[in-house]
């Protein structure tokens, strides 16, 4: 599943550089960040929430096709793996997750967003006797970003998404990352739905140098909730993230 992620990320940049000699397109940024924040897991497997402090990594590119319309790919991933198991009995933590978009701007300083989310959680419990608990989930999504006038080469932004629709599905794997057991069926290899929203906040202080290359600091917050199929009064969030980040990206 991560591989292929990857690929569709690169496949996709590729593809941003390629359109960025083409007559449409004005301007490319590639960037990349480093994060620090916490991992957030409530699903029905669970009963309960699970958190953990980690490391993330993203990777990002954008294309301006007019002055207005700018395409974006955005993709974010990172693992906590335990020498012993902690306080709820995981020992392995992971999260990824892919966004693809677009952002028309209104003005100078207020743009609309529009794109698709696909997110991945993962942790391994002491309890699930070797089986790895995935929960895989999406939806498009609809926001909008602020940008303050840049001055002296610094500027300040935020921008939020809402996904009003996030159906996602937690998945039992064993350790080659197949369904359960030799035979599993589709039912036990699906161990439970959950339909619900999301939400997408990115807060940033950045600095432009001349030569087009930018330094930035910010905090990222996403978090996807639903409703069990299994259970319809019970309310689950598979996938929750917090973090602070530094990166650099470059223009040109």
């Amino acid at each position: 599943m991560f591989k292929s992620r990857c690929k569709v990320v690169v496949c996709t940049l590729v593809v941003m550089l390629f359109v960025s000699t083409g007559v449409f397109a004005s301007r490319v940024e590639l960037g990349a960040n480093v994060m620090k924040g916490s991992l957030r897991i409530s699903d029905h497997w669970l009963y309960g929430r699970i958190n953990n402090d980690m490391s993330f990594l993203s990777f990002a590119g954008k294309v301006a096709l007019t002055t207005n319309l700018e395409l974006e790919v955005e993709h974010m991933f990172g693992k906590a793996e335990l020498a012993e198991p902690d306080d709820y009995g995981i020992n392995f933590y992971g999260y990824t997750n892919t966004k693809l978009g677009g952002k028309l701007k209104l003005s100078d300083s207020v743009s609309i967003l529009i794109g698709y989310s696909r997110y991945l959680s993962q942790y391994d419990s002491y309890y699930s006797s070797g089986y790895t608990l995935e929960n895989q989930g999406g939806g498009f999504k609809v926001g909008f970003e602020a940008v303050t006038p840049a001055t002296k080469g610094f500027s300040a932004s935020v921008r939020y998404a809402f996904l009003p629709f996030v159906y996602t599905t937690t998945f039992e794997l064993e350790e080659d990352g197949e369904g359960v057991g030799v035979a599993a069926t589709e039912e036990e290899y699906e161990y439970d739905d959950y339909v619900g929203t999301g939400h997408e906040l990115k807060a940033r202080l950045r600095y432009v140098f001349n030569s087009g290359l930018g330094l930035e600091l910010g905090y990222v917050a996403e978090v996807y909730n639903g409703v069990s199929s299994c259970c319809n009064d019970y309310f689950h969030e598979p996938a929750g993230v917090s973090s602070i980040y530094a990166g650099l990206n470059f223009a040109f």
